[in-house]
């Protein structure tokens, strides 16, 4: 594996061009937050519920151990190494926090970004080595780590520990990431990082759903619009074997689903984007916020802010977009569309669209957080 290139300062065109799910680099120059202390993130965990967890143990010693939250100082270990507190999802937490997505949603979909998960670590601690199904930036907003990377690797598991952790690690490349840098990684790399003190890492994940997940969503997408003359049809059966499944059987089925999935492009992006808002949304409870009072506050020319969990995504040719969030259409002007999904922000024109605000309401996508 050749060693890892910088780059820096960040270039969003340069980086998609030559990195962006190829290869891995470090970044330098553009992403510098201020990292939360550990009593605050604890605090933070508990109080909106995010998952969390404590991970003692190393590489080498191959002595895991793994503790889920809540956590509280009584649950950390005195010794001052070998361990690590996780919590994820602490974009839907902190506004602080959650601005950091903003700068990727610059040139990557707003609906791929995931969360953001912070990982504070004491000297040497570390999750293990493991491999990711998704891109990650892994940007570094206190103290120091040391990864080591494989892109050729023994994919076999260690099925002692309920984390997926490889059991034969072979690193291929090592380097160090000081605070303000950061490391991307496509799907596919597998890697190691060691805190060398106590530092924080900021890990931004994206997703993307497999091939099953999307056609479980399209089947019952279709069930829906269930037409007349779509269904199995068994012409004669075989006497002998009433109950058999023929290969006919078989073929018929197989020109029963190909032809389900014959949508035109415009119908497949809709029920896409539909999909894409709502799938792994983060659960909220009692967003719903007053109209009159999302209104008040758009009359006084003060912007809105859709909630950190909000998904959103654009369909249709340039110019003609339409609208999806959390899953729901919803029906406002092209520019307004492309507005909101460059800077998740409402202002007084939502006001001449009542219908469509009230719309984005109900679906959890504004909420004072």
């Amino acid at each position: 594996m050749k060693p890892v290139e910088r780059l820096d300062p960040f270039d969003a065109d340069r980086f998609l061009d030559e990195f962006w799910q190829r290869r891995p680099c470090v970044i330098g120059g553009w992403l510098t937050p201020e990292p939360l202390s550990l009593a605050e993130l604890l605090e933070t965990a508990e109080l909106q519920g995010l998952p969390t967890r404590l991970v003692r143990g190393d590489q080498e010693r191959a002595d895991w151990s793994l503790l889920h939250g809540p956590l509280d100082d009584s649950d950390l270990p005195g010794d001052g190494k070998d361990w690590t507190v996780l919590v994820q999802e602490v974009d839907k937490a902190s506004r602080k926090v959650e601005t950091v997505l903003d700068a990727y949603r610059q040139f990557l979909p707003d609906w791929m970004l995931d969360d953001i998960m912070i990982s504070h670590a004491m000297p040497g601690g570390s999750v293990g080595a493991h491999v990711d199904a998704y891109d990650v930036f892994l940007l570094q907003a206190a103290g120091t780590r040391r990864w080591q990377l494989a892109r050729d690797f023994d994919s076999a598991l260690d099925r002692r520990f309920e984390m997926a952790l490889l059991e034969n690690w072979q690193p291929q490349t090592e380097l160090l990431v000081a605070p303000g840098e950061m490391l991307y990684l496509p799907p596919g790399i597998a890697h190691h990082g060691v805190a060398t003190d106590e530092c924080q890492t900021w890990s931004v994940g994206l997703r993307t759903p497999s091939g099953p997940e999307l056609m479980f969503f399209l089947a019952e997408s279709l069930a829906i619009r269930e037409t007349a003359g779509g269904r199995l049809q068994v012409a004669r059966p075989d006497p002998q074997a009433p109950a058999r499944v023929t290969p006919a059987l078989a073929r018929q089925a197989r020109d029963l689903m190909k032809a389900a999935l014959e949508l035109k492009d415009a119908d497949l992006e809709i029920l896409l984007a539909q999909f894409l808002t709502s799938w792994r949304l983060w659960p909220r409870e009692g967003l719903d916020d007053d109209p009159a009072a999302v209104a008040s506050r758009l009359a006084e020319g003060i912007p809105v802010r859709l909630d950190s969990a909000a998904r959103l995504a654009l369909s249709g040719a340039r110019g003609k977009e339409s609208l999806m969030v959390n899953g729901e259409s919803i029906d406002c002007p092209a520019p307004l569309a492309r507005e909101l999904a460059n800077t998740r922000l409402l202002f007084s024109s939502w006001l001449d669209y009542p219908d469509a605000l009230e719309n984005l309401i109900e679906t959890g996508a504004i909420g004072d957080r």
